[in-house]
């Protein structure tokens, strides 16, 4: 009798391993198959950002973009991007994402930066049309068709030779001269409604 209760006991136990493991194993499996599912449809929705935008980058007129040396108190002397943004399309816009580069005469990028002079983008709350994800709260940012905007952005990841550059107010945009860079500016994510 004694050992069959051994034998009871050790077949319990090796049932609740058993067990265990499988269940382990779905549920790190299913959370695994989530985790790649929200990353693919991040990676899509980035994808129509970016496919949007250049879809409409003729439309929208980037005007009067322009560097200006930041104020050392406020900005902590880092440099800021200016300008205005003018709907021409006949969508309203939620979102642009916008890419400033510095690339030198050999055509190397020095500094290049992306940020969201209007909107957010994707993979942060809020983003989107209202018409494709009526259940999130919508930014209150709209750009309508024939509206413009104006923006600023401190360009935080700026490094100091840079700086020193856009301070001492060499003519880096000029091209064709050998110790100058090139700014250069456009739009690379839209969202419409």
């Amino acid at each position: 009798m004694l050992l069959k209760k051994k034998n009871i006991s050790v077949i319990i136990f090796s049932v609740g391993i058993i067990v265990a493991v499988l269940l382990s194993s779905l549920i790190l499996f299913t959370s695994y198959f989530v985790w790649k599912e929200k990353g693919a449809a991040l990676s899509y929705e980035k994808s129509i950002y970016a496919t949007t935008a250049l879809l409409f980058e003729k439309d929208l007129a980037l005007s009067h973009v322009i560097l200006v040396p930041g104020d050392a108190d406020i900005f902590s002397g880092k440099p800021l991007v200016e300008g205005s943004i003018k709907n021409n399309t006949t969508k309203t816009v939620s979102s642009i994402l916008m890419e400033i580069s510095f690339i030198s005469k050999d055509g190397v990028v020095v500094y290049r930066h992306r940020f969201h002079p209007f909107g957010i983008g994707p993979g942060n709350k809020n983003f989107g049309s209202p018409l494709l994800y009526p259940l999130m709260s919508p930014t209150g940012n709209m750009l309508l068709p024939g509206d413009s905007v104006s923006f600023r952005h401190v360009m935080s990841n700026c490094n100091n030779g840079l700086i020193s550059r856009i301070k001492n107010n060499t003519n880096f945009t000029k091209k064709g001269t050998k110790k100058n860079l090139n700014f250069l500016y456009s739009i690379v994510g839209l969202s419409v409604v």
